[in-house]
C-alpha cells in the first residue's frame, strides 16, 4: 500500500527507467536465496546478475551479497561448496553476456574506459567534498529526501537491533547493506533523486515491520495509516505536474509530423524519446551523455558543419553545444517552440 500510494513511482519515464527492471531481479533473486535447493540457489544467482545485467548501478549488489554471505557463515549455517558454485555461475552468466556487449573484443584499454565512464558518469568535475555536502543537505530540507530518511532511521534501528540479537535473515541484511550502498553512492551524483529511488522503494519493505517492533502495534498502524493519508494526498494533488504526467513531447511529435514530408531528413538532438515516438523516416540522433561523451553519425562528430538534415528538433542545449547553436543560429529557422523543445527548419 505504502509503495502503491508513493507518487515518485508514478513519475515520467518510471515505466522504462532500468532501476525498475533491477529491483525486480534483485528482488527475485533475495527469494530464492536462503535456500539449499541447488536449482533455487541458481536462479537466486542468475536473478541477481540479470539485476547487475539490467543497470551497470546494481554492481552495488555484490558487495552487499558477500556481506551477507560472511555473516551467513559466523552467524547462520555455512554453505556447502557445490552451493556457492551454482549461486556464482547464475551470477556470471548475465554478467558476463552484459561485459561483453560493452567490450566485444576483450580489450583492456575498454575496461578501463568503461569503469572510468561509470565511475563517473557524467564527467563532473565539481568538488566531490561540495556535492557530498551539498547532497546531505537535501535530506533534511526537502520533502521526498526527508521521507527517505524517516523511513531510513526506523529500518536502521530494527536492523541493528536484529543483527545484534543474531535474527536477522541473509536476504534482510542484503537489502539493507544495498540500501546503505545506494546511499552513499548517490550522494557523489548530480542529486537527482532517481539516483537512490531504488533504496527508497526498498526501504517499504522494513518500515512496516520496523516501527511494529519499536512501538506498539497499535501505535505503528497509526503512524503507517498517516504516512498512507499524506502519501495518497499527495499523489492525487499532484498527478497533474509536468514532473510527473506530461504529454509534451507526444504533442511536439505531433507537430513534427505534420510538418515532415516522407522524404525530409531530421536530426533530433538529447531527445530519444522523441526519436522513439517519431514513425521511420530519415532521422538522425545526437545525444551527449556527459561533456566527454557525445553519440551521433560519424559526420558530425567529426564536423559539426556537416549538419544538413531538414529539420532538427531539440531538447536542450548547454555550452557544450556551442558549435552546435551557432550552426543552428546560421543556417536554421525557429518554426516552433515549447517548455523544453525547439523545431527548427533549414532556411
Amino acid at each position: 500500500a505504502l509503495i502503491v500510494f508513493f507518487l515518485p513511482f508514478y513519475g515520467n519515464g518510471k515505466s522504462v527507467l532500468g532501476e525498475v527492471a533491477g529491483l525486480f531481479f534483485l528482488v527475485a533473486g533475495l527469494l530464492f536465496l536462503e535456500n539449499n535447493n541447488l536449482k533455487k540457489i541458481f536462479l537466486a544467482g542468475l536473478f541477481l546478475g540479470l539485476s547487475v545485467a539490467t543497470k551497470p548501478f546494481f554492481l552495488l549488489v555484490l558487495p552487499a551479497l558477500f556481506v551477507g554471505e560472511v555473516y551467513r557463515c559466523f552467524v547462520k549455517e555455512k554453505r556447502k561448496l557445490p552451493e556457492y558454485f551454482y549461486l556464482g555461475l547464475g551470477l556470471v552468466v548475465p554478467i558476463l553476456i552484459w561485459f561483453w556487449t560493452i567490450n566485444p573484443n576483450l580489450n583492456f584499454g575498454n575496461i578501463v574506459t568503461a569503469f572510468q565512464y561509470y565511475s563517473n558518469s557524467y564527467a563532473d568535475k565539481t568538488n566531490i567534498f561540495e556535492l557530498v555536502f551539498s547532497n546531505l543537505k537535501r535530506f533534511f530540507s526537502e520533502t521526498t529526501p526527508l521521507h527517505f530518511a524517516v523511513l531510513f532511521a526506523v529500518s536502521s534501528v530494527m536492523l541493528i537491533r536484529g543483527l545484534y540479537k543474531k535474527i536477522i535473515s541473509v536476504p534482510e541484511l542484503v537489502l539493507f547493506v544495498f540500501v546503505c550502498l545506494n546511499f552513499l553512492w548517490y550522494l557523489k551524483t548530480p542529486g537527482w533523486y532517481r539516483y537512490f529511488f531504488p533504496a527508497h522503494l526498498l526501504l517499504f519493505l522494513f518500515f512496516p515491520a520496523g516501527l511494529s517492533k519499536l512501538l506498539s502495534k497499535r501505535f505503528a498502524t497509526v503512524i503507517i495509516l498517516f504516512f498512507l493519508v499524506v502519501q495518497s494526498f499527495i499523489l492525487v494533488s499532484k498527478r497533474n505536474e509536468s514532473l510527473y504526467y506530461s504529454t509534451e513531447v507526444q504533442d511536439f511529435v505531433v507537430y513534427i509530423q505534420q510538418q515532415l514530408e516522407p522524404s525530409d531528413s531530421i536530426l533530433v538532438v538529447n531527445s530519444p524519446s522523441v526519436v522513439f515516438l517519431l514513425p521511420n523516416q530519415l532521422v538522425s540522433q545526437y545525444v551527449r551523455i556527459n561533456p566527454q561523451l557525445v553519440f551521433t553519425p560519424k559526420s558530425i562528430l567529426e564536423n559539426s558543419g556537416s549538419i544538413d538534415q531538414k529539420y532538427v528538433a531539440v531538447r536542450a542545449l548547454d555550452n557544450n553545444e556551442a558549435d552546435l547553436q551557432k550552426i543552428l543560429d546560421e543556417k536554421y529557422e525557429k518554426i516552433n517552440s515549447t517548455e523544453h523543445y525547439i523545431l527548427y527548419r533549414f532556411k
